[in-house]
């Protein structure tokens, strides 16, 4: 759950879903500190967003964030370049869980805002 704002799910809030299904979670401090970097740098950033799944990524190379058209994406381009050779992994350890996800290619829109590096042992990888 996100602390600050609102996140509504079909036609309800979130978090009554969470109570309704009996759904937990726990905040993880991993002490870890932000990297905050000066204004004028946020836009030389590129949006980066891993992708497992066939539905997943015909949505992405539209500019979505999600499998459903949502307003929620990086929608200035819509021309993409396929990077065949480009080696990516994601870790995440925290105090019971660790995870690895390793990405073999991606895709990337030709203004260089957006890259979709694809998961490696994915439906997509998959012949």
């Amino acid at each position: 759950m996100c602390r600050g704002f609102i996140k509504y799910f079909k036609d309800s809030i979130l978090k009554d879903y969470y109570i309704k299904l009996g759904i937990t979670f726990s905040v993880i401090d991993m002490n870890e500190t932000s990297i905050l970097k000066p204004e004028d740098d946020i836009t030389k950033e590129t949006d980066i967003g891993s992708c497992d799944r066939w539905p997943l990524l015909y949505n992405m190379l539209k500019g979505s964030y999600t499998e459903s058209d949502t307003l929620y994406g990086n929608f200035a381009s819509d021309k993409y370049e396929f990077i065949p050779n480009l080696f990516i992994k994601y870790e995440l350890v925290t105090d019971k869980e660790e995870f690895e996800i390793e990405h073999k290619c991606a895709f990337i829109n030709t203004i260089r805002t957006r890259l979709i590096p694809i998961q490696e042992n994915s439906s997509l990888t998959k012949n």
